[in-house]
């Protein structure tokens, strides 16, 4: 019995470090786009929001493309206003004068109970591409910030390449090459969670989507 135990594990260490010598896909990157990409938007303006990417999909440690087409996938989508020194609630229709719903993206908006919203909808993959669309009107003057990217609905998904017991992350950037006006925050007076946003460790606003905007009458 002593030796069939050691033997179990002895190989499972044996499996795991040969995994850990394999190329083991696990830190994905999709890029999304803010469009008309502006500092400055006027109540009225239609602001859209757009992934349209093939189904190679870029593993960011790995330098390598692969096919995640059978992966299931939603986008996210928030407002953060930037303009007091509280406690940030993102709360979408206080800032939105309408989303332009198309029903092929399943778009619905979840309330939570601390009274902050999120709207949901699906990443679709159809013809070789993922492809998610939101349109929608700021009705509020102000400083904001908006997140929008895609992310895993199941983190056990299988895909060709991948390895056992690694655990898959998806995050998205928007508009590649360009800073997505960080510079704005530096005019939050909520500098607190604007630092957050943009230091280290992990710089949630470039791996999870960051865009500030101005809204002007």
């Amino acid at each position: 019995m002593k030796f069939l135990k050691l033997f179990i594990v002895l190989l499972v260490a044996f499996s795991i470090s040969c995994e850990k010598a394999e190329e083991c896909p696990r830190d994905f990157l999709m890029y999304g786009a803010v469009s008309p990409y502006q500092v400055k938007y006027t109540i009225g303006d239609t602001i859209e929001l757009m992934i349209d990417v093939e189904k190679d999909v870029l593993e960011k440690e790995l330098s390598k493309y692969y096919d995640l087409s059978s992966v299931k996938m939603q986008c996210l989508f928030m407002i953060y206003d930037l303009n007091n020194t509280n406690d940030i609630l993102y709360k979408v229709t206080d800032y939105v004068d309408g989303i332009k719903e198309d029903t092929l993206y399943n778009q619905y908006l979840h309330n939570f109970s601390s009274g902050s919203q999120i709207v949901f909808s699906s990443l679709l993959y159809n013809d070789g591409r993922f492809k998610n669309k939101i349109r929608f009107i700021p009705k509020d003057t102000g400083l904001f910030m908006l997140t929008y990217g895609a992310f895993l609905m199941e983190d056990k998904q299988y895909f060709q390449g991948k390895c056992n017991r690694v655990d898959t992350y998806l995050s998205t950037r928007l508009n590649k090459d360009k800073d997505n006006n960080i510079e704005l925050l530096n005019e939050s007076p909520n500098q607190k969670f604007a630092n957050s946003m943009r230091n280290p460790p992990e710089n949630f606003y470039e791996t999870k989507s960051g865009f500030a905007y101005r809204v002007v009458e």
